[in-house]
């Protein structure tokens, strides 16, 4: 397994969990890693202008796409053989904040347009694909208290779903066997509702998380356990076996 951290920058890897190896990947705020079992190939997003991948999660590679923007997050779809590719922040044109690649170690990288919201670029945060609903969906802060998401079936036309004026989506995951989306959030209105869920990636409900409410700032989806696990900013987290 190969685990990052945004705030050393650290990208490390272990085989069971316990005992871990710092990679020395270069200070560059690593933000995200996937793993494509097919060819095999880890894949690390960091801010800059390039990226690393690796067979094994020991051995890396630099690999440069050449788009400044503050890239977060990355998903791969199997069935399109598609790599894409969200950002957020203040860098880079504001209606092109994802990209696509079929091939992230020959490229070529393909910036795509994505929706504003009220005319604000929101901050892009974190994106996954579902098999099941033939589509990405990404989640966003528009600023530190409105949350949106956007989808696309194909990694080129994105479409702007519901936002959140009350909520800041941080998280976003997707389980397989419930056919369900959970995003997690930093704030929430009603309050403790700390959690937005969805079954198709257009229509989102907010559901009551841990009590006493805690902001949740990661969310990912345990397959062998069947269960969401949640980190919170009390250092600590919560399950869910349905989401909701």
């Amino acid at each position: 397994m190969v685990s990052n951290d945004t705030t050393t920058s650290a990208v490390a890897s272990s085989s069971d969990g316990i005992t871990w190896v710092n990679a020395g990947l270069a200070n560059t705020f690593n933000n995200d890693v996937i793993f494509n079992p097919a060819v095999p190939l880890f894949f690390v997003v960091n801010e800059s202008t390039s990226f690393w991948t690796s067979p094994d999660g020991l051995i890396w590679t630099s690999r440069l796409h050449g788009n400044t923007r503050t890239w977060r997050s990355v998903a791969y779809s199997p069935s399109l053989g598609l790599y894409a590719m969200v950002a957020g922040g203040a860098v880079g044109t504001a209606t092109q904040r994802a990209m696509t690649t079929a091939n992230p170690v020959t490229g070529p990288w393909n910036i795509r347009t994505t929706p504003l919201l009220g005319g604000v670029a929101p901050n892009w945060n974190q994106i996954v694909w579902s098999a099941e609903l033939g589509m990405f969906v990404a989640s966003a802060i528009g600023d530190s208290t409105v949350g949106c998401f956007m989808t696309s079936t194909d990694g080129i036309t994105w479409t702007l779903r519901e936002f959140s004026p009350t909520t800041s989506c941080q998280g976003l995951d997707y389980s397989p066997s419930l056919t369900a989306l959970v995003s997690s959030a930093s704030g929430g209105s009603p309050p403790g509702r700390f959690a937005k869920r969805s079954v198709d990636g257009i229509n989102w409900k907010y559901v009551r998380t841990a009590r006493p409410p805690l902001a949740l700032s990661c969310i990912f989806w345990d397959s062998i356990n069947n269960k969401f696990i949640a980190g919170n900013n009390a250092n600590g987290f919560s399950v869910s076996r349905s989401g909701k």
